[in-house]
């Protein structure tokens, strides 16, 4: 599961729950998150096995808020995230089983 997406300050809309609307207003704006991210990831994407491209997908999302090009590129938590217990969120979380 993918923990933050990447948007920009000046979007109105989440990316996690308003998907559609987010995008869109990316588009206008003329930023392309989405296809920037794209780009960096095929630049770092070697291997495509699953466990590589979830590594290069990180790593490129990591790249895009470091150089920050726009500079209003920030990262917005999952929010089913927030539903988890702190444990279930490093995945130490042991089952839920009564004996």
């Amino acid at each position: 599961m993918n923990d933050y997406m990447l948007t920009t300050m000046d979007n109105p809309h989440n990316p996690w729950t308003e998907y559609e609307d987010w995008y869109l207003w990316d588009q206008q704006h003329g930023y392309n998150l989405p296809g920037y991210l794209a780009r960096i990831y095929d630049t770092i994407n070697t291997d495509p096995t699953n466990l590589e491209n979830m590594v290069a997908w990180g790593q490129a999302t990591r790249d895009i808020v470091d150089h920050n090009i726009y500079g209003n590129i920030v990262l917005v938590k999952n929010p089913e995230l927030d539903k988890l217990s702190p444990e279930e969120e490093e995945g130490y979380a042991e089952p839920d089983v009564a004996l």
